[in-house]
């Protein structure tokens, strides 16, 4: 894993995620580690060219096809984050598949979209629409999680998006905007509980990956 010290704090993996191509007019996506070439359409179909091995990964009932967000080699396996929808509404997956695709280890359907995720040794830390988690790397349950952050009582510190960016050994950051108008902010928690210690202004506009502005 690839970091980046920044004043005892750890820039996550967010920001390095294996470079992938993406064909939007065949609807599919494709991306080498190693010596292993991947593509994934936008029916859920993951194949391995050399092999021609093939898995299906789940959409969610009445979803007609996915975009691919994030996709990272874990210890030989593939961590993925992508997006489903069917024109009117939509979800997001996280999903550890086995790199010789014979079987997917686990897959979560987050429920919230525009997702964005980072990995740690331990740790697949995601952020969606008012939405905030850490999820065990080896098996895909939920440590905590924050389910209604647009709904804070403060219409000022709602969030809209977040995304993780920062962790340290007791703390995690995520950044976003909120639900008013937009100012970028940071959501500070504790790494092992979740329990939210600050909500604050920032002024980096990019805080999170461009596919979310």
């Amino acid at each position: 894993l690839s970091t980046t010290a920044r004043g005892g704090e750890v820039e996550l993996a967010r920001s390095e995620p294996i470079k992938m191509k993406g064909d939007f007019e065949n609807a599919s996506f494709s991306w080498e580690i190693g010596s292993n070439n991947y593509e994934l359409r936008s029916d859920g179909l993951l194949q391995m060219r050399q092999s021609q091995r093939k898995i299906r990964l789940p959409l969610g009932r009445g979803m007609l096809g996915l975009g691919l967000n994030f996709v990272k080699g874990v210890q030989n396996d593939l961590v993925l984050g992508y997006g489903t929808d069917n024109g009117e509404a939509g979800t997001s997956y996280v999903c550890r598949i086995r790199g010789d695709l014979l079987s997917i280890r686990w897959c979560k359907n987050i429920g919230n979209i525009n997702l964005d995720i980072s990995v740690s040794d331990d740790s697949v830390w995601v952020g969606a629409v008012g939405f905030a988690a850490r999820m065990n790397i080896n098996n895909g349950k939920y440590v905590w999680r924050h389910d209604d952050l647009y709904k804070l009582e403060n219409g000022t510190d709602s969030f809209v998006i977040t995304c993780p960016v920062l962790e340290d050994e007791t703390t995690v950051t995520f950044y976003g905007q909120d639900t008013n108008n937009r100012n970028n902010q940071q959501l500070k928690v504790e790494r092992n509980s979740g329990s939210i210690i600050e909500i604050a202004r920032i002024e980096d506009r990019y805080a999170c990956s461009s596919r979310q502005h």
